[in-house]
């Protein structure tokens, strides 16, 4: 995605300036220690022409650290154009006669096995809508399953997690939110249902409501 390499490009730029002030700093340091030492008049060599440039590099490396985080956790969700399908899922047998499911998130993306152990199918997505200010960082509506959750009348329970890193990112923007409003965030559960063997689905997700439609 081109704007998350963008903020990825911001958080080097800032790292390097971050370094470069810290070795302005050091070399002033040095060239006021060894000034001393030959008794010359160094006017750099203490005080706020060395802390300045020390505390700053410090600081443009610690937000630089923050960006890469930042575009790292928005790496594991992907676009979401709201009339469109954000994942597929096929219905397969085995040779063996046991099923599983073929999940496929997004265009190009290889699809994975999953068994399919239980009859009622469940998934479970992270929506986050970004502010308009925030657009720098990337698209604005992103997406991602983060489970995947086969129930049985019994109760039984099968969960396959999909992303944790993504749910986690979810649960902490959630709580930054509360002091500093980013991004509305959404977790969106599709109705539990038995899906058809030989069948294919597509899985619809708004700002507010999933639903997952046969083909």
């Amino acid at each position: 995605m081109e704007k998350l390499s963008t903020l990825s490009l911001v958080a080097l730029l800032f790292f390097i300036f971050g370094f470069g002030l810290i070795v302005f700093a050091l070399i002033r340091k040095i060239a006021g220690i060894r000034a001393a030492k030959k008794m010359e008049n160094f006017r750099f060599r203490q005080g706020t022409q060395v802390l300045l440039p020390l505390i700053s590099g410090v600081a443009f490396i610690a937000i630089s650290q923050g960006l890469f985080w930042l575009s790292s956790q928005r790496s594991n969700f992907r676009s979401v154009t709201f009339d469109s399908p954000q994942a597929e899922v096929d219905i397969r047998q085995t040779k063996e006669e046991t099923f599983y499911i073929d999940f496929k998130e997004g265009e190009g993306a290889a699809p994975i096995k999953i068994p399919y152990l239980k009859p009622n199918v469940k998934i479970v997505t992270q929506v986050i809508v970004w502010k308009p200010f925030f657009s720098f960082l990337g698209p604005l509506n992103t997406a991602k399953v983060t489970r995947i959750e086969f129930t049985d009348e019994q109760g039984g329970m099968y969960v396959f997690n999909n992303s944790d890193q993504a749910a986690g990112f979810a649960d902490w923007l959630k709580d930054a939110n509360r002091f500093f409003p980013m991004a509305l965030v959404r977790t969106l559960e599709t109705h539990p249902q038995v899906l058809a063997a030989g069948r294919k689905y597509r899985l619809f997700v708004t700002s507010g409501e999933a639903q997952l439609k046969p083909i």
